[in-house]
Formats: structure tokens, sequence, C-alpha cells
């Protein structure tokens, strides 16, 4: 071509310039065909200069040794090579389509994405560290199974009693070892809130299996050894010397009586109890005295054709008595109910004359009661009678007051209401 420039179509040595002679051609411009951007005399596609004299780029399709670690010629960010000719890999924070689950830029195995780039799940083995307890998928163990009975259950929740789970891998003595576990915190089922049986003599009372549990080996203190009552009930002899007097019907007002001194309602209904007796004050016996009347922290005391009641803390007397027609004092009640520390056992028989009451309290060895007695309501109920010969009283005015009928001596009573009682502890 007439000159010495190497760089042309036609080279110094007059033979016409291609791609790969070393020689980088600069006549031409980048939109002409033979341009060349390199020409390292070479056909490896692996340096700066790749086929083509085309200067080495990432995404060419060709990698770079020593500047690339890949380039697989396309922009594609999700598969094994990135768009910046790196390699993908676990832990740098870009998602490899098809190969990780989950990519958060470490290696930490105990976040929501672990080390080989999975998502962390209960049952992986790797505890998870970084939520707050009760946040979604926080996690107290790991053991790598689903089995719910042993240290650590199937939610990655640590093994506690009263979780629900009977625990098998440990042994009676073990730290933690369980003979049960229903789940609930009660101490009145078949299994403690401890996770150990409940058994006689553990303190708890098992609701329908025990009658009492004191928690003791003392048998003499009203819980037996066996988890049974000892009911104070009929428990005292009671043969009263003295035998009132009156005009009632059927001679009822010839009951036997005994006044066994000062003392509280409370402690008169439990010496009552005790003899099988009925509380019989009166102007026939000894006037002021309790009766079997109460109504919360007061009862009623009595006196003729006035009602009267006082604080069940005062001492007052004790008239204690059994029906002379009646030859027992262990006839069964029906009900029972616990109120103001003491069980009661008693029966309300329905409308009864008063003479008919008087002999189902005595055959039972109770005491003619109100509901108002043991934490109840209700009116027109009998009370021991306070004038016993032609006079018999009801409760009334929502246990404050009674009324009475007068029937002539000798005569019978209206019917009322009876409802008889004595505490068993």
């Amino acid at each position: 071509d007439g000159n010495q420039e190497a760089r042309d179509v036609c080279t110094n040595a007059c033979e016409v310039a291609r791609c790969g002679d070393g020689v980088q051609r600069n006549d031409l411009r980048p939109d002409e065909a033979g341009f060349e951007a390199c020409d390292d005399g070479n056909e490896s596609d692996s340096d700066h200069c790749v086929r083509g004299c085309l200067v080495a780029r990432c995404g060419d399709g060709h990698t770079w040794l020593a500047r690339e670690e890949c380039d697989d010629g396309n922009d594609n960010e999700l598969d094994d090579c990135a768009n910046d000719c790196v390699v993908q890999t676990c832990g740098d924070g870009r998602l490899l389509e098809g190969v990780e689950a989950c990519d958060d830029g470490n290696r930490i195995d105990h976040d929501a994405c672990t080390a080989n780039c999975e998502v962390a799940v209960c049952g992986d083995g790797i505890i998870r560290d970084d939520l707050e307890v009760g946040a979604p998928g926080f996690e107290e163990c790991d053991d790598r199974n689903d089995n719910d009975f042993d240290a650590c259950t199937s939610t990655c929740i640590d093994a506690v009693c009263g979780d629900g789970f009977l625990r098998e891998d440990l042994g009676l003595g073990d730290v933690g070892f369980e003979a049960c576990d229903d789940g609930d915190d009660s101490n009145e089922d078949e299994c403690l809130a401890s996770c150990a049986l409940a058994e006689c003599g553990d303190g708890f009372v098992h609701a329908g299996q025990e009658q009492c549990d004191d928690g003791d080996d003392d048998d003499n203190n009203g819980c037996r050894n066996d988890c049974t009552v000892t009911s104070i009930h009929n428990t005292v002899d009671f043969n009263p010397g003295n035998t009132a007097g009156g005009c009632s019907y059927a001679s009822a007002h010839a009951f036997r009586w005994e006044n066994i001194g000062l003392m509280t309602w409370t402690e008169c209904a439990i010496e009552a109890s005790k003899r099988g007796a009925m509380m019989t004050a009166g102007a026939y016996s000894v006037e002021n005295g309790w009766y079997g009347h109460r109504r919360g922290d007061q009862a009623m005391t009595g006196a003729w054709s006035t009602y009267r009641e006082q604080s069940i803390a005062q001492a007052t007397n004790c008239v204690l008595g059994r029906d002379h027609r009646s030859n027992r004092n262990d006839q069964p009640l029906d009900s029972e109910i616990t109120y103001d520390g003491h069980v009661w056992r008693y029966q309300d028989y329905g409308s009864v004359h008063f003479d008919q009451c008087m002999q189902y309290a005595s055959d039972a060895g109770a005491i003619i009661i109100t509901p108002y007695t043991i934490g109840q309501q209700g009116d027109n109920y009998w009370v021991h009678s306070v004038h016993m010969c032609c006079t018999y009283e009801w409760i009334t005015n929502n246990g404050t007051n009674f009324a009475y009928d007068n029937v002539g001596g000798g005569q019978r009573s209206s019917s009322r209401n009876c409802m008889v009682g004595y505490i068993v502890r």
C-alpha cells in the first residue's frame, strides 16, 4: 500500500491485516468491518483480548483468567454465575435458583437462613437465636426429631411438666422425670401439677377418689391415713336427763334435753352433731339459748312471741335434746355442702307438720335448721318451737323474723318446710 504504517489494511510485511496477527488496526471506526479493539496475536479466549479482537469483558461468555471466576454470557443473577462474573456461593447474599432455598449474605447457622442456605425449621437440629420468646419460629431447643416425648418437643420448646407430653427418656429419680403429664395444673385429678401420680398422703384431695388428704400420717386428726374422713357425728354418747313440759300434739313437747353450757353457736352446733342431738332451747327447757337457724354471723336465740338473734361468736346456752319418740339417730341424709369451713350433711323434707320435722331430726341425729344455716336462701322453714304447747314457729322475712301457728293445746301444726342437718367435720 506504499507506506510503512503497520496498523492499516496492509502490514509492513505487505500482508493483509487480520485479527490475530498481533497488530491492532487503527484505520477503522468501531462500526466498520474489520475493526479491532485489540489484537494479542493468539486465539485464546481467556485473556484480555478474545477471539474477534474484542476486549474481554464480564458477560462476553469467556472467562478471563485471574480476573473472572466465571462468565456465562447472560445477565441472569439467579444462576451459578453472577452478573459480576463471580461464582455464586452460599452466603454471598444472592439466591441461586434451584440450589439455594435462601441466602442472607452470611454463614450463620442460628438465624432464619442456615449456613447451608436452607430455610431454618424446627427439627433441623440447629437452634435459632435470632428471635424473641413468643415470636413465630422461636426455638428453645432443636434435637432434629419430631418426638414429643423427650427433652425437646416437636415444636422445639423445652419439655416441661404440664405440657401434656409424658417424657419417656428419663428414669425414676432423674431430674425432670414424669410419672404422668395431663397438661393442666390441677392437683385434684389423678396427675398432680408436679407430674406425679396422685396418691393418698400427698396432701391433695383427689376428686371422686379421696374424701380428704392432709398429707400426714396421723390417723386421729379427722382425716385417716387411708384418706377417708373421720366424722364427728354420733361420736359422743348422749342421754339427757331432763324432760320438757308443754301441751303439744302427740306429746312431742316431751323431748329430753340437757344444757351443756355457754358456748358460741358453732361450738354448740358441733357438740349437737357429736351427740346426734337437736338444739332445743325454749320456754320449756332453757329460754335463752341457741337455735338451729343461723343467718351469716347472727343466729337465733328466741323468746316467746319475739324473734331474737345475736352474734354467733358470743357465748350462749347450748341446750341439746332428742325426741322421746325416736329410737335411732343414724337415718341417712341425702345432701352434703361445705359452708364456713364445715361439711354439713342435710336433707330438705319439704312441707310437713312440726312434730314430723322434729322426729325426722332426731331419727337422723340432726338439728332442725334452715337454708340460711348452710349459706343458702329460703323462708317458711320450721325452727325448733320457742313455746312447745300450742305455738310453732317458722322463719320469714329473708331469715330475719318468724311467724307462728297458735292452734290450741294438743292440736297439730300446719305444714311448713322442714330441713335437718348436722356437721360431719
